[in-house]
């Protein structure tokens, strides 16, 4: 397991690895913050000092000596965090106006890559413009491009390549180097021709991602993707961009460039309409939606804020609600509004402080700016973390003086004014335990207004009552764990309203603009809760209950809305729960282990398009998923890691069009869980205008004899465009005399009619396409005749077949000669013919080459031509080594695929002073037989290659004789494999132990049942592709026939464990006590299959202090030296994931002596001291950890002194309407409605669950006093009171 350097922040060991574990310090100490009027505090004072308890070893020595630490500098924490590099895939295409973010640690990760996703070279731009300046001119468009490619005479070209200047054409020689294209026998198709253009939409920016030397967070270097249609054409485009093929298959081909080749220089190569390649697009990495580049918002973090996830904002924030508009006061100790993560948000930050007093806004507690950052710090710039509500306003209240001290009135004049500056919503992270009727009538002012009031519910742990937070129209907030439940330091009760995270959270400090620190509190949860309700607040057009409220029906509303829309907390007393902003929004959030929501087709429900191509818009809710489609009437399927039948979805857009009807078919894909969406699909229809006619006659006649006819055909393009009626075309005779007319392409002449032209025009839409026949006065023609009907060439041969023969001997033209005659092939694919009948052979077939009397007569001879296809080269692999006695097969692969004949010649002979007698059969096996030794060349020649063509193609291949054969082969029976590495480098992929006996342990070979799931190299190193299963096969290749098998199963890791004390526990356990620990496992690339984790004590000093158990997480102290070292020792357990992820978390525990006696304590009326005496100490000391549970009484309110650990209760309600002078009056005696009982149960949270309950029983005066009373029995046995007057 790989952990990361651990440190402890405020008043709880925030045990980095990632994953902010949770502890607490003295109970006295975090509410020690020096503000008079008992501000809630973040119990982030100073912790007590770590002794030898402290880990000994590595990063646990560095822990300790930052036990004190609160607050991390950004540049500090850069030095100190791993350097460490994720990188995060991206999902939009080049199109996309967002930069990709390459995280590096902590608050400065962003700042790099950002410059470095921005950051593009204009001299390399200008440069790769230049050196790829295109020679076409620049208003080309595909259809003129065709019509040049069709019509281009050989003079035509000769003048252009004249025309060319000397500077273009050294240009055109350097690209040429690098990127030689396709031959010319390779034409690029219509829609070939189309994708150039859309790719030249986009060159420039693609060019843009990458830096001078081809590094880009947005796409691999030197790789490009293309969709082929065979192997064959794959690697002609891979050498046409003078690269090599990475990998084929279901189609995509990726291209890996040649050395000194970049992305751009390809892209810019592939669009530009001067060479002849086809367009190529970068290999992206691929995301989907938008990520945002502070730091602490990635789950890797050490700083993770982990709050986002729990209230899932991010969801919210995708749909555009973050907050905007709305205004958060925070009522606190002042902002540091000059701050790189608040300045942009904080709009006023004022003083409450009175003239009396000396005001401050600049925060020296550290609280306020904390607390408005958790609020609404500023997103998305790079810097630290993000607030709930990244979009709203701050209107901060500093009520604090440069005293430190708090006062009421600072309070009350800070809530009128938010009230007049219009705020939305109020932050009080702050508060005491006595009630004010003056407060409470001001909190009602502002809730009438239309304020809403948030109140922190308290750090004490009791259930008494907390004020502002307890009065009515206020919002109760209590804290919880990260796995959802109370917080051990945290109030609740019956006044609490809502619980939200409040354990090391992580946000601004006013130390300088660049500090951020962690600290624990409901005044840590409260902000959460007020940014919650501003997103809330900020889309209130999309919830229904707000719609039309103002005044104190909208905080109504706000409050039943966010009660309503909760994750229940799994501790009870702590209110309805916490508000998940998905639920307010109706926003459906699927598991991560979920199969991937449907994609969405964003066409507006548009269906018929007037284009040829158009692209659709494609979306997909899901997350960590990857879109593919076709438009080819075939479904894409995911099985294996392997995507059949659809093209990566580029820019976000699906690419459609080139026929009538299309239907769109688009999957999501996660190769992360090895799950795939259902596949969505729309159909469309396209009716473009014409782009261009063409007209062609039957065998290419292009004369017409008087009295004779001839039938042109027009062919308009697309084959699918919408014109005129019926999508008619109109024929015309344009010139050429009355005596020629034309109908539905039928061009007759009349006799009789002089020789001369006529030019005949076919109309389609606005497009027309003229062509001019030649009229002859009579028929010359009688009779045409091959004297040669069947023919046999290959397309290897250097010169073309002449059909006509030397001197014309082949070909007889009665009443004329072979000028006399067209010439055509009726399988242009397989065969070509030009117009003095030489034959061109292009790939294995049969074509009917026609020779055709041009007079219109109709007289014609043919032939039949079959080309065939010779071997290109020849590819031979066998083992490197046979054993006696063995025999093993070598393979021959021939290229190309479509040869005609696959016969080969075998033959095997020694290689210098080898011997024996080894023999080839006519399939490829190889015997060696007894005796034999040295080595062998087995050559394969090829067969059927006729006389006078080129040589026949060979290819040897050597082979060792090996004295032995391999006897066994053992591979490990199972191996797992991770489909991510997730934060924690997660093995993805791993060599596996492979014995071999016997022989030569090099003479094997490895095979995947799946490579799309798990693929092996021949070393046997394996590698995870997507979650599934697949078996490796190791089989030895001497020809014993021995092999193994290995099933790998290949899962999600855990993405983060949180360590939480169960039972409310502080991290506090005292010696012969236990406390249990819970591990929050996070699944948020899936669900892990395996959610176990281990437990076990840190190694070190920590092992002398502390045992667990390490199934259940149950810790017991077996010793403390804080008597004699006057320090609490801290000893750390880990907890390690058992899906051996590498996933891991520390969690620090104060260990206390063994506690003898405990005590309440109480020493007046309401007021108790609790103590406890440790084992061989005979002191009394102030309990450090315990909780405070109060019953029976009506609205007690709960006040402490941490410096002198004591507490006191604080009735809100008088019990008589008597005076203290009117009960002393009357003898001191005390009527019993008048005497009001309480119940207060003091419970230690050190394992040891010592408690105390204290019966109080006491009389509140209408001038304030407060007296015990003591009971007393009647003669008729009734119970009376007297005032207990010490």
């Amino acid at each position: 397991m790989k952990l990361k350097k651990a440190r402890i922040f405020s008043a709880v060991l925030a045990a980095s690895m990632l994953l902010n574990s949770t502890g607490m310090t003295v109970l006295a100490e975090s509410n020690n913050e020096g503000i008079e009027a008992g501000l809630e505090t973040e119990t982030s004072a100073d912790e007590p000092a770590d002794n030898d308890s402290e880990p000994e070893e590595g990063a646990a020595e560095s822990d300790a000596a930052n036990v004190a630490q609160t607050v991390v500098e950004t540049e500090e924490a850069a030095v100190e965090s791993s350097a460490v590099t994720e990188e995060q895939p991206t999902t939009e295409a080049a199109e996309t106006e967002e930069q990709p973010a390459t995280e590096t640690t902590a608050v400065e990760e962003s700042s790099t890559e950002a410059g470095t996703a921005e950051t593009s070279s204009p001299a390399e731009t200008e440069e790769s413009t230049s050196s790829e300046s295109e020679p076409a001119t620049e208003g080309t468009t595909a259809e003129e491009i065709t019509t040049e490619e069709e019509t281009t005479t050989e003079e035509e070209t000769t003048t252009e390549e004249e025309t060319t200047t000397e500077e273009e054409t050294t240009t055109e020689e350097e690209t040429e180097e690098l990127f030689p294209g396709l031959p010319e026998s390779y034409k690029l198709s219509a829609r070939q021709l189309e994708d150039k253009l859309v790719l030249a939409d986009y060159a420039d920016e693609i060019v843009a991602l990458a830096d001078d030397d081809g590094n880009s967070d947005a796409y691999a270097k030197g790789e490009v993707i293309y969709i082929a249609d065979s192997l064959e054409e794959a690697e002609a485009v891979a050498e046409g961009f003078g690269g090599e093929l990475k990998s084929f298959g279901e189609g995509v081909a990726v291209i890996r460039l040649g050395e000194k080749r970049t992305v751009g220089q390809a892209v810019k190569a592939a669009s530009s309409r001067a060479y002849n390649l086809p367009a190529v697009w970068p290999n992206y990495y691929y995301r989907l939606f938008e990520e945002y580049n502070d730091p602490a918002l990635q789950e890797y973090s050490d700083y993770y804020q982990w709050a986002h996830e729990y209230v899932g904002d991010m969801y919210v924030w995708d749909e555009g609600y973050k907050g905007a508009g709305v205004k958060i006061g925070i009522i606190d100790t002042g902002v540091r509004s000059t701050h790189e993560d608040l300045a942009d948000n904080v709009k006023q930050n004022v003083s409450m402080v009175t003239s009396s007093a000396t005001a401050t806004t600049s925060d020296p507690a550290e609280h306020g700016t904390h607390v408005a950052g958790i609020a609404a710090a500023v997103d998305n710039n790079g810097k630290g973390g993000a607030g709930i509500a990244p979009d709203a306003q701050i209107y901060a209240y500093s009520v604090m003086d440069a005293d430190g001290y708090m006062m009421d009135e600072y309070i009350l004049r800070a809530i009128l004014k938010a009230k007049a500056d219009g705020v939305d919503v109020v932050n009080m992270s702050l508060g005491s335990g006595y009630y004010s009727k003056l407060e409470e009538d001001t909190i009602k002012s502002a809730y009438e207004s239309g304020v809403a009031i948030f109140a922190a519910a308290g750090n004490e742990s009791t259930n008494g009552y907390e004020y502002p937070a307890s009065y009515n129209n206020v919002c109760s907030v209590a804290a919880l764990n990260p796995d959802g439940s109370k917080a051990g330091f945290t109030n609740y009760g019956n006044k609490v309203d809502l619980a939200f995270p409040g354990v090391d959270i992580f946000s601004t400090v006013s130390n300088s603009d660049q500090s951020y620190t962690f600290m624990d509190g409901t005044s840590m949860a409260c902000p959460v809760a007020v940014g919650t309700a501003a997103v809330i607040l900020s889309g209130a057009d999309k919830v229904s209950a707000l719609k039309g409220k103002s005044g104190k029906a909208k905080v109504d509303a706000l409050f039943s809305v966010m009660q309503k829309n909760v994750i229940k907390a799994s501790s009870p007393q702590v209110g309805s729960g916490t508000t998940y902003l998905p639920k307010v929004f109706n926003i459906k959030v699927q598991a991560a282990d979920a199969v991937p929501a449907t994609p969405e087709i964003v066409d507006n429900n548009t269906t018929t398009f007037t284009e040829e191509w158009v692209e659709i818009p494609v979306t997909c809710s899901a997350r960590n998923v990857q879109l593919y489609y076709s438009i080819n009437g075939k479904k894409p399927a995911y099985k294996n890691g392997i995507v059949t039948n659809g093209q990566l979805l580029s820019g976000g857009k699906a690419v459609v069009g080139g026929a009538k009807q299309v239907t769109l078919n688009v999957i999501a894909v996660n190769r992360i869980t090895g799950k795939a969406s259902k596949v969505a699909s729309k159909k469309y229809k396209f009716e473009p205008a014409p782009r261009e006619v063409i007209i062609s006659s039957a065998d290419s006649v292009n004369q017409i004899a008087a009295g004779k006819n001839l039938a042109l055909t027009a062919t308009v393009v697309p084959s699918y465009a919408k014109f005129g009626t019926g999508n008619k075309v109109e024929w015309s005779v344009v010139s050429g005399g009355s005596n020629v007319t034309v109908k539905n392409g039928k061009v007759a002449v009349a006799k009789g009619t002089p020789a001369g032209e006529c030019v005949i025009q076919a109309k389609a839409g606005d497009k027309t396409a003229n062509v001019t026949i030649k009229i002859l006065d009579a028929v010359k023609i009688t009779k045409v005749s091959f004297g040669t009907k069947k023919y046999t060439i290959y397309t290897n041969d250097t010169k073309p077949l002449n059909l006509a023969g030397e001197n014309d001997s082949n070909i007889t033209v009665e009443g004329g000669n072979k000028a006399d005659v067209v010439w055509s092939s009726n399988n242009k694919n397989v065969a070509t013919v030009d117009s003095n009948g030489n034959v061109t052979a292009l790939k294995p077939g049969k074509a009917t080459i026609k020779a055709t009397a041009n007079d219109g007569s109709k007289k014609a001879a043919s032939c039949t031509v079959t080309v065939r296809q010779l071997a290109n080269e020849i590819v031979l692999n066998g083992p490197d080594k046979i054993a006696v006695g063995k025999s093993a097969t070598i393979k021959a692969t021939i290229s190309p695929s479509n040869v005609s004949s696959k016969k080969l010649l075998w033959d095997v002979k020694p290689v210098g002073s080898a011997s024996g007698t080894v023999t080839v059969s006519a399939s490829g096996k190889v015997s060696v037989k007894a005796g034999a030794s040295g080595k062998f060349e087995v050559t394969a020649t090829e067969k059927d290659v006729p006389e006078g063509k080129k040589p026949p193609k060979t290819a040897s291949i050597q082979f060792e004789v090996a004295k032995d054969p391999i006897t066994n082969i053992e591979l490990p029976k199972t191996a797992s494999l991770f489909s991510t590495s997730g934060y924690y480098d997660a093995p993805s992929y791993m060599k596996l132990e492979t014995k071999v006996t016997g022989g030569d342990s090099k003479s094997v070979e490895y095979t995947s049942s799946a490579p799309g799931v798990v693929s092996v190299d021949s070393e046997g190193w394996i590698y995870a592709r997507a979650n599934g299963k697949a078996t490796i096969t190791c089989a030895a290749t001497d020809g014993s026939n021995k092999k193994a098998k290995c099933n790998v199963v290949v899962s999600v890791p855990m993405s983060r464990v949180t360590i939480v004390p169960k039972n409310a526990n502080e991290g506090f356990v005292s010696v012969g006590s236990k406390i249990t620990l819970s591990a929050k496992v996070s699944n948020n690339f899936g669900k892990a299959a395996n959610q176990k984790v281990k437990w076990r004590v840190m190694e070190g000093s920590s092992q002398n202090y502390i045992k667990v158990n390490e199934n259940t997480g149950v810790v017991e102290g077996i010793a403390s030296d804080a008597l004699t070292t006057g320090q609490l020792p801290r000893a750390y357990v880990i907890a390690e994931a058992q899906d051996g992820s590498g996933v891991g978390a520390v969690y620090g525990v104060y260990v206390l002596p063994k506690v003898t006696k405990f005590s309440a304590n109480q020493i007046d009326v309401v007021d108790f001291q609790p103590y406890v005496e440790y084992e061989g100490d005979g002191r009394l000391r102030p309990a450090l950890s315990y909780n405070v549970e109060i019953s029976g009484g009506k609205d007690i309110g709960y006040q402490n002194n941490p410096d002198t650990g004591t507490f006191w209760l604080v009735p809100k309600w008088t019990t008589t309407n008597r005076t203290s002078a009117d009960i002393i009056a009357a003898g001191g005696m005390v009527l019993p409605n008048e005497v009001q009982k309480v119940k207060v149960t003091v419970t230690l949270k050190d394992g040891s669950n010592k408690k105390q309950t204290v019966n109080v029983e006491y009389v509140a005066t209408k001038d304030g006093k407060i007296f015990g009373v003591k009971s007393h029995n009647t003669k008729d046995s009734k119970t009376v009171y007297s005032l207990d007057v010490q």
